[in-house]
């Protein structure tokens, strides 16, 4: 599957962020288990190599790409709503 995805920001664990009201970084990640193949404007890091995970709260599921760097900071890029709805189809 192909995934669009664009740049979100760069956080710390433990920030107060908000992406279809759920919080991603105060919650536990779930690591998506099949492969993605992601595309994209390159930003700061390449998105082309990270990890997709899933965080669900309040009933909604959101998927993103987290790229470490340093300790305890990520780069985020969101995927696009349509591809976010075939992902929860397969969860």
């Amino acid at each position: 599957m192909f995934a669009k995805v664009k740049y979100f920001g760069f956080y710390p664990i433990g920030s107060d962020v908000c992406y279809n009201n759920v919080k991603i970084m105060q919650t536990s990640w779930e690591p998506y288990k099949y492969p993605i193949f992601l595309f994209g404007k390159k930003q700061i890091v390449c998105p082309f190599f990270g990890q997709v995970f899933y965080v669900t709260n309040n009933e909604s599921t959101v998927f993103f790409v987290a790229i470490e760097y340093g300790y305890g900071h990520y780069h985020i890029f969101s995927i696009n709503e349509h591809t976010q709805k075939k992902l929860v189809k397969r969860i």
